[in-house]
């Protein structure tokens, strides 16, 4: 049977936080958020951090992406943190310029979405 407390998301997240030795707090601060948004993510069945704040939470640690995320591999540490967007652009997009688009329009309302879908069939006309 597969160890489980390794594949779960918030187990990874307080590894990753732990590793950096960083308190809730401290990492709440970094990130932006509020310290309960960490406590979430932290919690078997609480919330998980947008796309957005997993890259920052991977960056910040120094932890690979697609470990933080997924849970596949191991957790190993990255040299260079800014290459943690590498398994979004391998495996979702062909750039880290699409990447980014990709990052923000998950930030995006739905209705700010319909906007951005609605514009890009337009140019996608004017082909």
């Amino acid at each position: 049977m597969q160890n489980r407390t390794v594949t779960r998301p918030h187990r990874r997240i307080r590894q990753a936080r732990d590793h950096a030795k960083l308190s809730q707090s401290q990492l709440a601060e970094a990130l932006k958020v509020h310290r309960s948004a960490v406590s979430q993510w932290e919690a078997p069945d609480g919330a998980l951090p947008t796309l957005e704040n997993l890259i920052k939470l991977a960056k910040l640690t120094e932890v690979q992406m697609e470990w933080l995320a997924t849970g596949r591999g191991q957790m190993q540490f990255v040299e260079n943190p800014d290459d943690v967007l590498g398994v979004i652009v391998d495996s979702y997009a062909h750039d880290h310029d699409e990447a980014d688009v990709l990052i923000k329009y998950r930030g995006l309302k739905a209705s700010e979405k319909k906007v951005v879908h609605d514009l890009l069939k337009i140019l996608a006309r004017k082909k």
